[in-house]
């Protein structure tokens, strides 16, 4: 995506998160759609010229909770990743001139306490259902374990990641316990975060003891099925006029990549889309992985955030350990790496996923996170990915945020 001028620059004037404190919270959709959307809603005038929601509850549902009913709207659906594309949408449509104010929503009701395995069964959603023998063919490639229900049914998902870890251990001699290292950093600065579904400290021997899902991935490592929901109104410098007294809150969109998976063998690493898509943001943001001061990445498994630290540039292929080993990824050390819990602690409801990760940069970015706070925080970068297609995500979205002017 080309670099945006002054004229056509967006911003993140306001945003809200609210999310089920634990998985058996039955907060219905109608409850989720009115905490983040409706009172942003009555203070725009006039109502945003776009709408974009995310797919799994229909758009007109969220038209009727949102009493906008003369806006234009669309649906979106790229698994985990939908809400950054969501973002992405509205920003084209700013660029294009439709409108100068939108409305990202995203939202997820994914827990029924009475229908357990179809909630697992929901994530192969989110892979080639077509040529599932594929999937599992790349899992046992790179020696890892086909879900057989010894360890309770299981994601799809975890399966992948743990077929990844064991790459990653044979290639750089990463641990377990490097794994576990990094949730328990995370599952630390959670016991802060008031919107966290889990706000327990574990500490690493924990982690490690905790029940097995797919070695070497511990339940402890892995986001837990989540409800929830965010919303952001996205617009341009003319859109701002209208939103009076957030000048000050405005935080600039600077970069927003999409791209596509490609096939590619494991260990060419250069070529995962994760690092593709940070190198065009940061192309487009004209900055580099030095200048970024705190991030927010697709932690569905510890092994996720290790993978994405790698991809952003944060740390080289292969020396995370070494840097979390010196707190370098933890609140006070150079580059904080998920603040808010992560969605191991914060929680995954995956049509929202995507705007929480920026609520949480824009909290940083306007000194709002309080004790989590990483101090000086200029400059944010989220990733997302969504999917799984041919040894990688099928999409992924990265994002670059500036903090409001001082």
């Amino acid at each position: 995506m080309p670099k945006t001028d002054d004229d056509g620059v967006e911003w993140l004037s306001e945003e809200e998160l609210a999310q089920a404190k634990s998985c058996a919270d039955e907060k219905t959709f109608d409850t989720f759609v009115e905490s983040v959307g409706g009172h942003r809603i009555d203070g725009l005038h006039p109502n945003p010229g776009v709408l974009n929601a995310d797919y799994v509850f229909p758009a007109d549902k969220v038209i009727i909770e949102l009493k906008t009913l003369e806006t234009e709207i669309q649906n979106t659906h790229q698994f985990q990743a939908k809400m950054q594309v969501v973002h992405r949408q509205a920003i084209l449509h700013l660029r294009a001139g439709a409108c100068d104010i939108a409305l990202a929503v995203g939202t997820e009701k994914m827990f029924f306490t009475d229908r357990p395995e179809k909630i697992a069964a929901a994530f192969l959603g989110g892979t080639d259902i077509h040529d599932l023998e594929t999937t599992r063919a790349f899992v046992r490639e790179l020696g890892g374990d086909i879900d057989d229900g010894t360890n309770g049914t299981r994601s799809v998902f975890m399966d992948l990641y743990a077929a990844l870890a064991h790459h990653h251990m044979r290639s750089f001699g990463t641990t377990q316990e490097d794994l576990a290292k990094i949730a328990s950093k995370n599952h630390a600065i959670s016991v802060f975060n008031d919107k966290a579904q889990y706000r327990t400290a574990v500490s690493v021997a924990e982690v490690m003891a905790d029940r097995l899902i797919a070695y070497p991935i511990t339940r402890s490592m892995c986001a837990p099925v989540s409800d929830g929901a965010a919303a952001a109104v996205i617009c341009t410098r003319r859109g701002l006029e209208k939103l009076a007294g957030l000048h000050s809150r405005a935080v600039r969109i600077r970069a927003c990549a999409l791209r596509s998976g490609s096939q590619h063998a494991a260990s060419d690493h250069a070529r995962r889309i994760g690092h593709l898509t940070a190198l065009e943001a940061y192309s487009a943001a004209s900055v580099s992985p030095e200048d970024i001061d705190v991030a927010e990445v697709h932690d569905a498994s510890a092994l996720g955030e290790l993978l994405q630290i790698e991809n952003l540039g944060l740390a080289p292929f292969g020396e995370v350990p070494a840097k979390l080993a010196q707190g370098y990824f933890a609140v006070g050390g150079p580059i904080p790496v998920n603040p808010s819990g992560g969605l191991i602690c914060k929680g995954h409801p995956i049509g929202a996923t995507g705007i929480a990760q920026m609520y949480e940069l824009c909290l940083h970015l306007r000194n709002e996170a309080r004790e989590r706070q990483v101090t000086g925080a200029r400059l944010g970068i989220t990733e997302n990915g969504g999917g799984w297609l041919r040894g990688e995500e099928a999409s992924c979205v990265v994002s670059i945020l500036e903090a409001p002017s001082r």
